[in-house]
This record gives C-alpha cells, structure tokens and sequence, in this order.
C-alpha cells in the first residue's frame, strides 16, 4: 500500500523570513512570471507548501486599500502562485490557495480577495469560486499609470457586492 505524501502549508509574515529565503522567494516569482520590466509590491505574508525541508509552493499575500469606481475597498492581493515542476497537477495549489483564503478571510478580514492571472490559468480560481471582472485594472510605476493586460479576479470573502467602476490599485502591481 502507497505512502500518502503531504506537504504542509503555513503562512508567514515575510519579515519573519531570512534574507536568503525571501531573496530566493522573490528570485522564483520572477523566474515564474518573467515580468522584469514591471516593479512589483512585495507580499506582507507567503503561503507556503514545504515537503520535508524543501519549499515546493509559494504565493505572496499583501492588503491594500484600492478604489472601485472612486469607492474605497479593502482587499487583500494574492500574487505569484508558483509550484515547482516535479510537484505540480497533484493539488498543492489547493492547499495553498485553500490556507490562504481562509487567511485573508478570517484573519485579515479582507473584504475580497482579488488577483491578476493569465486567462489560461483563470479556472483555476474560478472553480474555486473567485469571479472574473471585466472593468479595467490600473497600476502605478514611476514611469505613470498603466492598464492590466490580463485577467482581474475577486474572491467575495465578507460577501459584498462587488462596486461598479475602474479599478485602481493605487500603487505598485502584486
């Protein structure tokens, strides 16, 4: 009979990371997400899968007040879900998309969760209950404000109803 195999998923403040292990956090983001030419927040707290004493999963986590149609809404943003190869398409993302939504939610108390991913990756949430926005998405960089590309996705963690409107992170992308 098989051995079940599973990883453990905590979530962290990142300050309570060692500098090598953040560094190789945020190094793994851009190697992922290939996004040089954009300056990216930093998470607040990671999600994070680890398997004996290797980290297999990671997913940054920060909150932010940002305006819906000029409105203020509290969310908390997830960025950078990456799995290393050798672990993905065995449900670690669950796990750690499961620990995390319980994080913002009940910990953070965040109103909604919202996150930007590629339309490829767009039913792995949505299957999991987030929702598809079709307004606009803006960002700053020192260089002026730019519109996301790619897909908005919202998490209804206080059960609102979502604002109408543009909207505006008011700061640097996650």
């Amino acid at each position: 009979m098989g051995r079940v195999i599973q990883p453990y998923i905590v979530v962290t403040r990142a300050s309570a990371l060692t500098g090598p292990l953040r560094q190789h956090l945020e190094e793994w983001f851009n190697r992922e997400f290939e996004n040089n030419s954009i300056v990216h927040d930093k998470p607040t707290w990671y999600a994070l899968a680890r398997f004996e004493n290797t980290i297999i999963g990671r997913l940054g986590i920060l909150n932010r007040k940002i305006t819906v149609g000029k409105q203020p809404v509290r969310i908390s943003g997830l960025s950078g879900l990456a799995i290393l190869p050798e672990w993905r398409r065995v449900g670690i993302a669950d796990l750690i998309l499961n620990r995390a939504e319980l994080f913002i939610t009940h910990e953070l108390k965040a109103e909604y969760g919202l996150l930007i991913c590629r339309d490829e990756t767009a039913p792995l949430y949505l299957k999991r209950g987030w929702e598809r926005i079709d307004s606009a998405t803006y960002f700053s960089q020192k260089s002026g404000i730019y519109r996301f590309k790619k897909t908005t996705m919202i998490l209804r963690c206080a059960h609102r109803h979502w604002p109408a409107g543009e909207i505006d992170l008011c700061g640097l992308p996650w």
